[in-house]
């Protein structure tokens, strides 16, 4: 492999993203990336392998992480979206 491992930086840089962004990426353990003391480093021709195989494997119907918490109540109630075991 004769290519340099990217820092946080360098990623952000690589795939226009902000430095915030690539930091939660480096501590995503889907993501490859790997640990120098406490710096994270990141082979970009496997960052490039990552994205395009998610790409492909990508279910667009899929509910998100992020909404996977939350359940609906009715509008007008305290809050439209609630989280489970509140």
């Amino acid at each position: 492999m004769d290519e340099n491992a990217v820092d946080v930086n360098g990623l952000a840089e690589l795939l226009s993203i902000s430095v915030w962004k690539a930091r939660e990426l480096g501590n995503d353990p889907d993501f490859p990336s790997f640990r120098v003391g406490r710096v994270h480093r990141f082979w970009p021709s496997e960052v490039r392998e990552h994205l395009q195989r998610e790409q492909e494997t990508r279910d667009p119907w899929k509910q998100s992480r992020q909404s996977l918490g939350r359940k609906r109540v009715r509008p007008g109630t305290s809050g439209y979206y609630r989280r489970r075991g509140a």
